[in-house]
């Protein structure tokens, strides 16, 4: 080996014109959308344009509704709440969104944000 690196690209797909036109016409635009899976138009169009995205329901997230029910549970019969949050800063926020928030509908909470060192993701010796 040259100790050179050989970029492996993707086989070639071919866009629909209409496809193409309806975002701008763009050919790797277009190309690079449909590999991501945008391969509607409207649904290309809200993410290329922000004021035309509509969010997904939060429901639509599988388990949310029995997971909203068993923390309910919780704070109605006085369970402890264990949090396992995250090292990272979304984690962080995350965590102190929900330690917070369910502090507040009078829940007894605990929570655990793992040290980066000895309990990181992956095999730890």
């Amino acid at each position: 080996m040259t100790g050179r690196r050989k970029w492996i690209e993707p086989a070639p797909i071919e866009v629909d014109p209409e496809f193409r036109a309806a975002i701008g016409g763009h050919p790797l635009v277009a190309e690079l959308l449909h590999r991501r899976g945008l391969d509607r138009a409207d649904d290309a169009k809200a993410f290329l344009d922000p004021s035309l995205y509509q969010p997904t329901s939060p429901w639509e997230l599988p388990g949310l509704e029995p997971a909203v029910e068993r923390v309910a549970a919780a704070l109605q019969n006085g369970e402890k709440i264990g949090i396992w949050g995250d090292f990272d800063v979304d984690g962080q926020t995350a965590t102190t969104l929900l330690v917070s928030a369910l502090r507040e509908a009078g829940g007894e909470v605990v929570f655990h944000i793992p040290n980066r060192e000895h309990e990181s993701h992956g095999l730890n010796l």
